[in-house]
């Protein structure tokens, strides 16, 4: 049995990927680095954009999951769950 989540990237370039749908084996319990990982396969560079030098997730970007920040349910351990809606989006900032 597999659980299918989804993968927008509101705003963020250079990246033609804009919404990902991907389907996970749900003995593997895929977790928010799980998706990061499988989207690189595909799109080279992307690990290395959404994560900092440690491999936390980046300042960078919001990481939202089904409209949560991702950083207060683990960050990049974050558990997926069959349709999870996972958004990331350009920090913004400014005066």
């Amino acid at each position: 049995m597999s659980i299918t989540v989804t993968l927008n990237l509101l705003g963020v370039r250079p990246f033609q990927l804009l919404e990902e749908t991907m389907s996970f084996d749900e003995s593997e319990a895929p977790t928010l680095a799980d998706l990061i990982g499988r989207v690189d396969q595909r799109n080279p560079g992307f690990s290395a954009a959404m994560l900092d030098d440690a491999g936390r997730l980046s300042r960078q970007f919001a990481f939202l999951i089904n409209g949560l920040n991702a950083e207060y349910s683990g960050g990049t351990a974050a558990p997926l769950a069959a349709g999870d809606v996972i958004n990331v989006i350009p920090a913004i900032a400014g005066g």
